[in-house]
């Protein structure tokens, strides 16, 4: 047997009392979901006349039964070509759903082999993202979603690449997206996408936002990348393996002290229950504020040490979930504002729509920060 790229053929001569030739084709399915089980093997039987060498040789009626042999053929390669790239993407080499979920629980069960091919597609994936932002030629149509809050046609371009290329990679995970799109669950695998952070940045012509993607098991982020196309820098990390930025090793958060990013919904947090002191304290005792409007790329700055800590009230999972693993990779901590861990997501967290009210910071100045802010939990609570 022989695997000739695109048809397997088999070929047996008959003994020459038969003058005949079979030749069996093994066309893979088109798809993982095998509808028709014993449909699996497909062959035809074609007879040929002895003299292969001329093609004008034999009846007429075999001549035209090898014209249509022929056409079935090359469109049997032209299927098995898209089917073996897509079963390649997929990972599951042909699975049918029946046996997917018997080996994938949940749909997801993730080896170092195929985070490796998923961190090399997500690579890809966020930097050609980033040509679309790069190569725009305008804002194009711009909508209010809320009060103060914007979407741009450009959010939209970029959201509708991203998602289109995962589903063909991998069909089988869920997609969250912040331009509406995805489910509240926590089960399985899945990916979080902000096509465009720092939307309002962006409008105003403000030369600070980013693209973040982030991929996520049990609720768990797994992997992170946050790509800022205006400064050419790749933030991105790997659970257990590390934070880097266009490639280099993010070393420990420094010890030096940058300015400190507090949110516009953090502030109004605090202003609204009275709090106002709270918030200057925080100022007078690490000096310079800052709030940069772009919540994944300030906490990569967090990461790489461009900025002491973010406390931010009013960002959703799609700004934090791959910021904050490349804030944890580097060394720091992150948490919600009362210190407690915000992933893994559990079940019945609060959806997509639910503020996270997040710390992000070194561990010594995370652990200042939520002594201050501890004596407001009691009235948080109740």
């Amino acid at each position: 047997m022989g695997d000739h790229g695109d048809v397997m053929d088999v070929r047996r001569r008959m003994p020459a009392t038969y003058g005949l030739d079979f030749a069996f084709h093994w066309v893979p399915p088109r798809s993982r979901a095998f509808r028709c089980p014993d449909r699996l093997l497909q062959h035809d039987v074609f007879v040929r006349n002895r003299d292969r060498g001329n093609p004008d040789s034999g009846s007429a009626s075999i001549r035209k039964e090898r014209a249509i042999h022929d056409e079935k053929c090359h469109e049997r390669r032209k299927m098995s070509r898209i089917s073996r790239s897509w079963d390649r993407r997929r990972g599951l080499a042909g699975i049918a759903d029946q046996e997917m979920r018997k080996h994938l629980p949940h749909g997801c069960r993730m080896t170092d082999t195929r985070l490796d091919e998923i961190v090399a597609f997500g690579e890809g994936l966020i930097l050609r993202a980033g040509q679309i932002l790069q190569e725009q030629g305008g804002k194009g149509t711009i909508r209010a979603k809320g009060a103060g809050d914007y979407v741009t046609e450009i959010d939209e371009r970029i959201q509708a690449f991203l998602v289109r290329e995962i589903e063909r990679f991998t069909p089988e995970h869920r997609i969250l997206a912040e331009e509406g799109m995805g489910g509240e669950g926590v089960d399985g695998c899945f990916w979080v996408i902000d096509p465009l952070d720092g939307t309002m940045n962006f409008i105003v012509g403000i030369p600070f936002q980013a693209i973040s993607v982030a991929f996520l098991q049990e609720g768990e982020p797994l992997l992170g990348w946050v790509y800022d196309p205006i400064h050419g820098e790749l933030f991105h990390a790997r659970k257990g393996k590390g934070s880097f930025c266009n490639g280099a090793p993010i070393v420990p958060l420094a010890r030096k002290r940058p300015p400190l990013c507090i949110s516009s919904g953090f502030g109004g947090w605090l202003f609204s229950r009275g709090e106002g002191e709270r918030l200057a304290s925080i100022c007078r005792k690490y000096g310079k504020i800052r709030n940069l409007g772009a919540q994944a790329l300030q906490l990569a700055y967090v990461a790489a040490g461009r900025l002491l800590a973010v406390l931010n009230h009013e960002a959703r999972i799609w700004d934090d979930a791959a910021g904050a693993l490349i804030v944890q990779e580097a060394g720091g901590h992150y948490s919600n504002v009362w210190g407690a861990p915000i992933f893994p997501l559990r079940r019945g967290w609060g959806g997509s729509d639910q503020p996270l009210a997040s710390l992000a910071a070194p561990p010594t100045v995370h652990r200042e920060i939520l002594e201050i802010l501890a004596p407001l939990q009691q009235g948080e609570k109740g």
